[in-house]
């Protein structure tokens, strides 16, 4: 089964300073797609985090679904000067 969305798109614009944004807690995947123009370090988790250099890497025009294992929360940050968007839609799938 392809993944179904179960929820509204968030978009969240990432910066340096690092952002938090809250999805939906009972669906099990989240489709995230970096609309760029630069890469950043996403991180799933229950509660906001700060991210680290060991975070995955989300490449600028890159889409990927990811199971979440009951996160609440996407955490995301650029390198210095650096901006991205990123697009997430909650939902399920196999």
């Amino acid at each position: 089964m392809a993944f179904s969305p179960s929820s509204p798109s968030i978009t969240l614009a990432v910066t340096d300073a690092g952002q938090n944004t809250a999805i939906q807690r009972f669906a099990s995947q989240c489709r995230i797609y970096n609309e760029g123009p630069n890469a950043c370090r996403i991180s799933l988790d229950v509660g906001p985090k700060t991210i680290a250099d060991t975070d995955m890497i989300m490449p600028g025009g890159l889409m990927e679904v990811l199971t979440k294992y009951g996160a609440d929360t996407l955490s995301a940050k650029c390198k210095t000067g650096e901006t991205a968007t990123l697009h997430i839609v909650c939902g399920g799938g196999d």
